[in-house]
């Protein structure tokens, strides 16, 4: 949110689950609520797919399936291997968090992270 902040960039997101993405707003993580991938990836230049372990290969796959041609697609999970057939795609540039796990989940870090936090 930091970084977003800086930047001024301008951010949609999407979640399967509505109340997810109310709390994404309400707390500034996002600008505009998106109904599906698609549509929040349409006009990118960067994507950054957050999700969980199980569901972050389908999600980067619909990324960028819907991403433009130039659009840059990464993501911030701990774990690649499921992600090997992204490497195909050369939009894809795996990333990972350095920051600490929070057992509490994204909604409490946004809250409480007052600056960026670093990746690679």
């Amino acid at each position: 949110m930091a970084a977003r902040r800086r930047s001024g960039a301008e951010v949609y997101g999407y979640d399967p689950d509505p109340r997810v993405l109310e709390t994404a707003r309400e707390i500034g993580a996002i600008d505009a609520q998106a109904p599906d991938v698609a549509g929040a990836v349409a006009g990118a230049d960067v994507v950054f797919v957050a999700a969980p372990v199980g569901a972050l290969s389908e999600m980067v796959r619909l990324a960028l399936q819907s991403a433009a041609a130039n659009c840059v697609v990464s993501d911030v999970g701990s774990t690649k291997r499921m992600l090997a057939n992204a490497g195909a795609d050369e939009r894809f540039i795996g990333g990972h968090p350095l920051a600490e796990p929070r057992p509490q989940g994204w909604s409490t870090r946004a809250r409480t992270s007052s600056r960026a936090q670093p990746g690679i």
